[in-house]
C-alpha cells in the first residue's frame, strides 16, 4: 500500500471465492448487491443546538529516531495501547521496528525489504494479533510472516501462493482468521488464514480489479470490509463487505471521485475513505469522503485527498489522515503539498492541514494516550497531539 507506482487494471471485476479444499477446487461466489453511493445532501437535517468547544490544534510533540539510521522507505503502522508499543513495516531495515514508550527498541529482522520492484517490496500490512501476542506481516515474497511478541522472532512463514508481495489484511478475533490480501497480482485476491494453525482456510479472488488496499474487521457485524481502489465495472473505486466464514463477497457500496486506499471506521456507522492520490490523477478533484456504513451512501466530504492511511482521535472526535500526495489546489496540476489533515468527524469539514514530506503516507495512532505518530523518511517518526 502507499507511495508506489500500482497498475490499475480496468477489466471486468467479479468476486470469486477460492475455498481452500482437499483437492483444491473453487467455489464461485454468488453476485453481492451493489449500492451506488449518493453524493452529500444539501441541506443539514435540522437539530437542536448543543454546546460546542473549540476545535483541537494538533501540533508536533516529539520524534522518534530509529538507530542506527532513520528509515527511508517504510509502510503500515500499528500500535498495542495495552503495552504502548507501535510496530512500523520498516523496508530499509527489512523488519518490523518495534518501539515502546516513544523510545526505540530493536527490528525485527528476516524479510525482503526495499526491491527493484516496488511492488515486491516488504514488510508491508502489520496485523496484531493479541490473544497470541503476535504480529503477522505481509511479505514481499507473497508470504505473510508470524513474529512472536514475547522472543521477538519470527515463529512461522505461511505462503499465499502468489507471484508477488502479500500486502494489507485485518483479523478476526472472535473466529481466529486473518485475511490478507495480495495487490499486486494479475488477478488480486485476499487470502484467509487460522490464527490457531496459520492453515490457509481458502481464497477469494477479485478478477479485473486494480488492487486492493486497506482492511478491517467489523465486531459489531461479524465481517471484513475491503477498499478497492478502482476496476472496469467501478472505476472510482468500491468498498466491499466479506463474510469470513463463507469467504464471500455479501455487499459492495460504489465510491464517486475517490478510488480510496485506506477506509477509516468511525462512530454512528461513518466510514472515512482516504481517496488516493490516483483520483487527483485521473482529473478528480482531491478529497476525502464520508460513507454511511449502512447504505453506502456518501454524507459528505472535505477538499483534501491524495492520501493512504488514516486513524479516528476519539478524544476529539477527529480524523487524521496522511495525505503523503495531496497538492497545493487539490489538482494533478497542483504544487506537491504533503500534509497530516485534520477533519472534524461530526461536522465532517476540514479543520488543518499541517505540512509533512512526501512519501509519508503512514499513520498511527495510540488511544490510551492520543498520540499520532507519521513517519517522515530519514527524518524519524514524528509524534503529534491535540494541545
Amino acid at each position: 500500500m502507499g507511495d508506489r507506482p500500482i497498475s490499475r487494471i480496468l477489466a471486468a471485476v467479479s468476486a470469486t471465492a477460492l475455498l481452500a479444499a482437499a483437492c483444491g477446487q473453487a467455489a464461485a461466489p454468488s453476485a453481492a448487491p451493489t449500492v451506488a453511493a449518493t453524493t452529500a445532501p444539501t441541506t443539514a437535517p435540522t437539530t437542536a443546538p448543543t454546546p460546542t468547544k473549540a476545535p483541537a490544534a494538533y501540533k508536533q510533540v516529539g520524534t522518534i529516531n530509529i538507530t542506527p539510521k532513520d528509515t527511508a522507505s517504510f509502510d503500515v503502522g500499528i500500535v498495542d495501547p495495552s503495552t504502548h508499543t507501535y510496530y512500523l513495516a520498516d523496508r530499509t531495515t527489512k523488519g518490523v521496528d518495534i518501539i515502546q514508550n516513544e523510545k526505540y527498541v530493536k527490528t525485527v529482522s528476516g524479510m525482503v525489504g526495499a526491491a527493484a520492484k516496488s511492488d515486491d517490496s516488504g514488510p508491508n500490512g502489520l496485523i496484531l494479533v493479541p490473544d497470541k501476542d503476535q504480529i503477522w506481516a505481509g511479505d514481499g515474497d507473497s508470504t505473510v510472516k508470524v513474529v512472536d511478541l514475547k522472543t521477538d522472532t519470527i515463529v512461522g512463514t505461511i505462503t499465499t501462493g502468489g507471484k508477488h508481495r502479500a500486502d494489507e489484511g485485518a483479523y478476526d478475533p472472535k473466529d481466529h482468521v486473518v485475511m490478507i490480501a495480495n495487490d499486486a497480482e494479475d488477478t488480486p485476491f485476499v487470502t484467509f488464514i487460522s490464527s490457531t494453525d496459520q492453515k490457509v482456510l481458502g481464497k477469494l479472488d477479485f478478477q479485473g480489479a486494480g488492487g486492493l488496499e486497506e482492511s478491517f474487521f467489523d465486531s459489531t457485524n461479524g465481517v471484513f470490509w475491503l477498499s478497492i481502489p478502482t476496476s472496469k465495472t467501478n472505476k472510482e473505486g468500491s468498498v466491499v463487505q466479506v463474510d469470513p466464514k463463507s469467504m464471500k463477497v455479501t455487499k459492495t457500496y460504489v465510491e464517486k471521485g475517490c478510488e480510496s486506499n485506506g477506509i477509516e471506521p468511525g462512530p454512528n456507522n461513518v466510514l472515512l475513505l482516504v481517496c488516493n492520490s490516483d483520483a487527483i490523477k485521473d482529473g478528480f478533484k482531491a478529497s476525502t469522503q464520508f460513507m454511511d456504513l449502512k447504505s453506502g451512501n456518501v454524507l459528505g466530504s472535505v477538499p483534501a485527498g491524495g492520501g493512504d492511511l488514516a486513524v479516528y482521535d476519539s478524544s476529539t472526535g477527529d480524523f487524521l489522515v496522511a495525505d503523503s500526495n495531496m497538492t497545493s489546489d487539490g489538482t494533478k496540476a497542483g504544487k506537491a503539498a504533503p500534509a497530516l489533515v485534520v477533519i472534524d468527524g461530526a461536522k465532517m469539514s476540514l479543520l488543518a492541514q499541517i505540512p509533512t514530506a512526501k512519501s509519508s503516507h503512514s499513520i498511527a495512532i495510540d488511544t490510551s494516550n492520543h498520540h499520532i505518530y507519521v513517519p517522515v523518511p530519514n527524518k524519524g517518526i514524528w509524534i503529534f497531539a491535540a494541545q
